[in-house]
This record gives structure tokens, C-alpha cells and sequence, in this order.
């Protein structure tokens, strides 16, 4: 259907007859090529690059949902298309739904969130985000109950 160029890396976004599904090829691992007599329509409201950032954000070993209390529009500004896809829950208030191998690395992304949000899964990448809070905190100067303990004054 298309060929994309992101980040310097060339990718064939098309059908697979085979997988009976959409694929992204690296073409940079393509070993070869057939031409065949078959013909094809890509599909009307195909956006490659859209595709290929969605296809990004999906896969991995770690299933994620959050809930960001903003509108859709508002979330595409603050959330790349290849950390998640984005859902309209209602007018106000937006789903992320993506995946991971490293869930301190997609703490991080989530931190640039400026609304609230809330991680419904998975448990881990709570306490990831929590990592990351206290780190902020510290950073600010704003005593942490690990400060405190480190200190040892023990918990406020």
C-alpha cells in the first residue's frame, strides 16, 4: 500500500494474503522481492504514517490502559501515536491503550501528561509512575518518605 520513511528507517506498510492481516515490513530485512501478477487497492482512508505509529504502540508484553481526564484533542498534543492509541471515553476524558517491554520508560512518557491521569493496568506500571512522582518530588526539594528515612526522621 505504502512505503514510509520515519526516523531514517524505510517501511512497506501493506496486506499480507499469508498473515491474513495488515504488516510492516522493514525493507531494510527485506532479502528479496517477487513481482506477482496479483493487484490491490489500498484502502480509502489509509494514513500510513498513522498505521505505522499505531503498529508501534501495540505487541509488547505489557498491556496498557490509562485515563486521562482531557479530550482526545487535547491528549494527541501531549501523547505520540506510537506510545498509544487514543479512544474518546466521553467529551472529557480520554483512553490510552498501547504496550510495553519497559514499563520505567513508559513512566517517564506519562509524566509529560499535564492533566490527571490514572493507570487502570497494569499494577506495575503504577508503581513505576510512583517511582517516578518521588522522584520528581525529590528533585523539587519536597521530602519523600524515603528522604525522611534516609535522614532518619522516619515517616511524616
Amino acid at each position: 500500500w505504502a512505503v514510509v520513511v520515519r526516523l531514517g528507517k524505510w517501511s512497506l506498510l501493506g496486506w499480507s494474503h499469508t498473515a491474513g492481516a495488515r504488516r510492516i515490513l522493514r525493507m531494510d530485512r527485506v532479502t528479496a522481492v517477487e513481482d506477482l501478477p496479483e493487484t490491490f487497492e489500498a484502502p480509502t482512508d489509509l494514513d500510513p504514517v498513522a498505521a505505522i505509529e499505531e503498529h508501534l504502540s501495540e505487541g509488547w508484553t505489557h498491556k496498557i490502559e490509562v485515563v486521562v481526564d482531557a479530550p482526545v484533542a487535547d491528549v494527541k498534543c501531549w501523547v505520540p501515536r506510537k506510545l498509544a492509541r487514543l479512544e474518546a471515553i466521553d467529551e472529557h476524558t480520554t483512553r490510552l491503550v498501547g504496550s510495553t517491554d519497559e514499563l520505567d520508560w513508559y513512566a517517564e512518557r506519562l509524566a509529560g501528561i499535564p492533566r490527571p491521569f490514572r493507570v487502570v493496568k497494569p499494577a506495575a506500571l503504577r508503581e513505576q509512575v510512583a517511582v517516578v512522582g518521588r522522584r520528581m518530588l525529590a528533585n523539587a526539594g519536597v521530602p519523600t518518605d524515603e528522604s525522611r528515612a534516609a535522614a532518619g526522621s522516619g515517616p511524616a
